[in-house]
């Protein structure tokens, strides 16, 4: 099997060949988007049945076969069998899965990049982002943020942050087992006697199309939040008058975003990288600050409560998801600021102009800034 890090960087070579120079997101680029999620998540679907049939087919057509190699282990007391064939099996058709997915995640989020013309040859992160794609389309896990003082987990204990892995790593085994479990324990076994280890197969397609959605939609809202970032750093290098204030309370700013995420992220990198580099600041090491809304209230102005709560609202929306915690923090926020210049009071109007690829319009449309 060739690298995977090598068809990653052929691919954006030859798409690199398409790409344009205007950057910004046209409503052509957003319907091919829409194509390519459709025909990415349908083809993972369909890979998830396909290797539940692999799998399974031989076994009923050969049971013999699949049966009498059988590995006879002693140990500790215990005596265990093992068909040895049969997990051999299923192990190399599950790396050869996996293997198939990657390539079809390289492929989808490459072409992704190509639509909408990512990254652009003038930007002065032009590396950054050719890695943070390619790193994505590897799904190579990043953790740049502490780099810039950030923890995502500050406050879990480490019993909490293995809890919260591990629920996050074995979620389509455990639906896969209950789904079996419901119908031997009250389906007739008899009539299922020839398909319960095939009715994995819908599980396994679900979530891999859940994961390849996911991926979709990460990556792309990193070309998204790029796009903004820029835009909102573009406008606050011009905001002379309050610049002095936002650098008092970007750091809380920054913690507040990060932990309410609860996870490492390209796009909060990024959008952290900028606002910081704009305003000129280093992040306190160890110092964990977050938002108060009636502190900011008695010492801003109207002006600079929008920025905070823009720049806030902005962290928020980055990868595409307002959280049930996440709402009841900005509702805190909008009750001790309620005016309809508050971009908080506003999120979901917000959050699905950016979904959209329209946040830019949108922002400059309600005049916040």
């Amino acid at each position: 099997m060739f690298s995977k890090r090598k068809f990653a960087r052929w691919l954006f070579q030859k798409y690199s060949l398409q790409r344009d120079t205007d950057t910004r997101i046209s409503a052509q680029e957003l319907e091919e988007l829409r194509i390519l999620y459709i025909k990415s998540i349908a083809v993972s679907a369909f890979i998830g049945v396909l290797f539940v049939l692999l799998y399974y087919i031989p076994i009923y057509l050969f049971p013999a076969f699949f049966k009498e190699h059988i590995l006879a282990i002693k140990f500790w007391g215990l005596d265990l069998e093992i068909r040895w064939i049969r997990e051999l099996d299923n192990f190399l058709l599950t790396y050869i899965e996996l293997y198939v997915l990657s390539i079809l995640s390289i492929y989808m989020i490459q072409r992704l990049a190509s639509v909408l013309d990512f990254p652009s040859k003038e930007s002065k992160y032009y590396t950054l982002h050719l890695e943070n794609i390619e790193q994505l389309s590897l799904e190579v896990a990043q953790k740049r943020e502490k780099e810039l003082g950030l923890n995502p987990f500050l406050g879990l204990s480490k019993f909490q942050l293995f809890l919260f892995l591990l629920i996050a790593r074995f979620k389509a085994m455990f639906s896969n087992m209950l789904i079996k479990f419901l119908l031997q324990r009250f389906a007739s076994r008899f009539l299922l006697k020839t398909v319960i280890d095939l009715v994995g197969a819908p599980v396994y397609a679900f979530w891999n199309a859940y994961a390849t959605a996911k991926l979709f939609k990460k990556s792309k809202y990193y070309i998204f939040s790029v796009e903004l970032s820029d835009f909102l750093t573009e406008k606050l290098e011009k905001k002379d008058g309050i610049s002095e204030d936002l650098r008092k309370e970007m750091q809380s700013i920054l913690v507040s975003v990060v932990m309410l995420k609860r996870e490492y992220s390209e796009i909060n990198h990024y959008f952290s990288t900028k606002m910081l580099e704009t305003l000129n600041i280093q992040l306190e090491p160890h110092v964990h600050k977050p938002l108060k809304a009636k502190e900011l209230n008695k010492v801003y102005s109207d002006e600079t409560l929008r920025w905070i709560y823009l720049l806030f609202a902005t962290g928020v929306i980055l990868d595409g998801v307002v959280s049930r915690r996440e709402r009841k923090l900005i509702q805190e926020f909008t009750h001790n600021f309620p005016r309809d210049t508050n971009p908080l009071s506003q999120i979901d109007a917000f959050l699905n102009s950016y979904k959209r690829g329209k946040a830019i319009e949108f922002i400059t449309e309600k005049n916040w800034i």
